[in-house]
């Protein structure tokens, strides 16, 4: 609710608080639906992309070449996945805003979207702010594998049993 409307809570404990007495229980999980469904995608899908997008870039440069462009292909991993996790990620992100801006829009998740569909179009209502949100997660993604494979690769490297 901060998100859509900043301006109407002091800040968190108020905005809890507010939201609790105003709505109840029910207020302080709205949108949870679809940010589990959203999250659950991300989750399922970036973290095998990565792999497979990391295995596939070495294989195109050769072995022998991983270490000279180990870095480069380790971002581009992380952004190609990270870009394929979004495409699950925005709708959810949509509808979540939707569901929590505009209680009275539709009830449940799978309504609030079929709701946007009729009214907006499948990607011109699903898919608004993708653009935002690819920028956003992509750098995100490219810098987290980033660390997550130099840390990895240090952690073998220190304790080989592990490997």
């Amino acid at each position: 609710r901060m998100q859509t409307t900043p301006r109407r809570y002091k800040g968190l404990k108020d905005g809890l608080r507010r939201i609790w007495k105003e709505e109840g229980l029910e207020g302080l999980f709205s949108g949870l639906g679809p940010t589990v469904l959203g999250y659950s995608w991300y989750g399922l899908a970036v973290y095998p992309a990565y792999e497979l997008f990391k295995r596939s870039f070495i294989a195109m440069v050769g072995e022998a070449n991983d270490a000279l462009y180990h870095v480069p292909l380790v971002l581009a991993a992380g952004a190609c996945s990270t870009a394929i996790a979004c495409l699950g990620v925005c709708p959810a992100e949509v509808v979540r805003i939707r569901t929590v801006s505009n209680p009275s829009y539709a009830t449940g998740t799978f309504a609030v979207a079929t709701k946007i569909v009729k009214e907006e179009g499948f990607f011109r209502g699903l898919y608004e702010g993708f653009s935002f949100l690819l920028t956003r997660q992509v750098l995100f993604g490219m810098v987290k594998f980033f660390v997550f494979d130099t840390f990895a690769s240090s952690l073998f490297a220190t304790f080989p049993v592990l490997a």
